[in-house]
Order: structure tokens, then sequence, then C-alpha cells
């Protein structure tokens, strides 16, 4: 399909939303306001030139929005297109360093993000159970050792404190090892990536970084583009 042009000049292509919602961003940053959310099946034309994997398009009402270009149906690129900014590669890969991350870069596609919804609930429950458990295990240790140490301890009193101070003890080290066990691990985000790559081929993710960075923020790498082809 050839490329027709903008009324500022600028060339632009047919294009079809290939997921369930796609957002339509004030800036080509998925952090910036979103304007419209768009449909599978829906058409527009946005620009050729790409801005590290968003494109500007025309909605419909006549406004211009930034979109995902993974969200999107394209015709295929001309071999030396000059206004690919992001010379050959037709591929971003995105680093996921944590589950807000995650949750965020797959919530427009309806079958992977209950998934990724899913390993937040894990991990905030493995936490919760975590240190809940500590804390109340310290606290009964504490409280327990205090009253054995106390000189007027009766006999039935003090064989309550020390069932409380091995329980204590039993849930400082056992509750962490069972939060642990439900947080989720680097394969579980990996299979949740797994499964947005089978659906989005052209936007893949890969967890193999995840637990590497403090936080779970939105930091995302993108691998860099490969050198464009010598003519």
């Amino acid at each position: 399909m050839a490329a027709a042009a903008a009324p500022d000049g600028v060339p632009t292509v047919e294009a079809t939303v290939k997921v369930f919602e796609l957002e339509a961003h004030e800036r080509a940053n998925i952090e910036s306001p979103i304007v419209s959310t768009l449909t599978e099946g829906t058409k527009l034309r946005v620009e050729s030139q790409r801005h590290h994997g968003w494109r500007k398009a025309r909605l419909v009402d006549g406004s211009t929005a930034f979109v995902e270009e993974k969200g999107l149906t394209l015709p295929p690129p001309a071999s030396d297109d000059p206004d690919d900014d992001d010379s050959t590669s037709n591929s971003d890969r995105t680093y996921v360093l944590g589950l807000d991350q995650l949750s965020e870069l797959v919530r427009s596609d309806a079958t992977v993000r209950p998934l990724a919804e899913r390993l937040q609930v894990m991990d905030s429950a493995g936490t919760g159970i975590m240190v809940g458990s500590a804390l109340v295990g310290v606290g009964l240790m504490i409280l327990s050792i205090s009253a054995l140490s106390s000189h007027d301890c009766a006999a039935s009193l003090c064989g309550t404190n020390k069932l409380a101070l091995f329980g204590g003890g039993g849930l400082a080290i056992l509750g962490p090892l069972i939060g642990r066990a439900i947080v989720p691990g680097r394969d579980d985000v990996q299979s949740v990536a797994r499964k947005w790559n089978a659906r989005h081929p052209d936007g893949e993710l890969d967890a193999s970084l995840y637990g590497a960075s403090a936080g779970t923020g939105t930091t995302v790498i993108r691998t860099a583009p490969r050198p464009a082809s010598p003519h």
C-alpha cells in the first residue's frame, strides 16, 4: 500500500488495531495522559515515521495522538525507508524488571492481563505472610521469654509460655519460608511473558532480568537497534 501524505506533508499509512483495546496517548510515553481507547479492528492512519515503538495517529475526531506500534497491524515497510528512525529492527525486546511493569505492559491484552494480575496478588499475599508471621512469631517469643523470667510464674502458666515460645519460634521460621514459596519467581514471570510473546511476536517481553533491579518501577530497557544494511 502506497503511503499517503497528511495535511502537514508527513507520509502516512493505514493501520488496523490488532489488540482488544489500544490506548492513544498524548505523547509517545506510556505515562502520558490517555486521550482515547481504540477497539480491535479500528482502522486509522498513522505516520510512516516511527518514534521508538510509537506512531503518531489521526483519530476519528480529527485529533492526533500516539499509539504503541505493537498494537497495530501495518503494511510491510519499504527496505529503503529513510523515515524509520529505529533502523531495520521491527521488534523491540522489553526487559521486565517488576510485576507492576509487567501488568502495565500487558494490560492491552484481555487474555494475558489476568495472568499478570494474579502474579501481583500472589506477590502481595506472599510478602504479607513473610512479614506478618515473622513479626507475630518474634512477638510471641519476646512475651514468652519475659513471662518465663518472671519470679512469680505459676507452673501452669510457665508450661503455656514454653509452648508459646516454641510456637513463636516455629512461626518466625516457617512463616517466611511459606510466604517465599508463594511469591512469584522469575519462571512465573517468564511464563506470562511467553504467553504474551506468542500473541504479540512484534513486541517481545523478556523476564531474564526480573528481580535484578530494586523496586517495581516502569523502567524499560530496549535492545539497541541493529545497524541499517548498507545500500
